[in-house]
This record gives structure tokens, sequence and C-alpha cells, in this order.
């Protein structure tokens, strides 16, 4: 299991906030276990659609691979 952590900014149309995301994946399957985000210390993870997360982690991943 990897466990990779980085910062990004997450807009909408009434707000911008400054999110850590951090996520775990099996580096065999390169499948996402789990990810968590935190917004100056406190946990928003449920604040988030699944999908736009999962759009910026397989982002990380890539520009990782190079």
């Amino acid at each position: 299991m990897i466990h990779r952590t980085f910062d990004t900014e997450l807009d909408c149309p009434w707000m911008t906030v400054y999110a850590t995301i951090k996520y775990s994946f099996d580096e065999t399957t390169g499948m996402v276990d789990d990810y968590f985000i935190r917004v100056r210390g406190q946990p928003v993870t449920d604040w988030f659609n699944s999908d736009f997360i999962y759009d910026l982690i397989a982002d990380d991943m890539e520009e990782r691979a190079c």
C-alpha cells in the first residue's frame, strides 16, 4: 500500500479553498483504497463530490509517474 499527500485548490461558484488530500492505493492494481481531505486542519471529506476528488487523485498519480 502506498500513501501519498498533495495540496490543491478546490473551487466552486461561491468559494475557493486550499486543501490537502491524502490517499492510499494498491501499487499492484493501481486502485485507490481510501482518501481524506482537510482544509486548515479540519476534515471536510464529505463536503466534496467523490468523482471530482478521484479525478484529482488520478492527475496526481499521473504526474508522479513521470
